[in-house]
């Protein structure tokens, strides 16, 4: 599995933190447009996350503020990086406590496990929205965009 190793700045991110940009072409290196999950070390503090993609050439990766803390780092500051591809299943493992507090909730009388509105039914080709039934176009006519004049 080919690592990379690079150093890139850490920028802010307008309202969730900050990021790197991955300075490689993920078509090119995993042949993916989208995210990419990876593997990474972030000057040597190990860390799940994913490559995800921008509008512009480059991927970036999110850089938690915990490990800027631990690191004393800031916008602005080079970050040591090294990362690559995870092909594992990510997965989730619940707490045992959690786990039976959802059975008990799923199991009283006044929850009940119903399919979504907007679910399609597979058996008649309908969509249901707001509880009401409309056929294989999927919306009523009135939300249909009108033909260009």
């Amino acid at each position: 599995m080919k690592r990379y190793r690079f150093e890139a700045a850490i920028q802010r991110s307008a309202g969730w933190g900050a990021f790197v940009f991955f300075p490689h072409d993920t078509l090119n290196e995993f042949g993916i447009k989208g995210r990419v999950p990876v593997q990474a070390r972030l000057a040597g503090i190990p860390y799940t996350g994913s490559l995800m993609p921008r509008r512009e050439a480059f991927h970036l990766l999110a850089v938690p503020s915990a490990i800027m803390e631990q690191l004393n780092k800031k916008p602005g500051d080079l970050l040591e990086i090294e990362l690559c591809r995870d092909d594992e299943p990510r997965t989730v493992v619940l707490p045992d406590e959690f786990t039976k507090l959802l059975r008990r909730r799923s199991s009283s009388p006044g929850l009940k496990s119903s399919p979504s509105p907007a679910a399609k039914s597979t058996e008649t080709g309908s969509f249901r929205r707001n509880g009401k039934k409309h056929g294989k176009g999927g919306w009523p006519r009135r939300w249909k965009r009108s033909a260009p004049r």
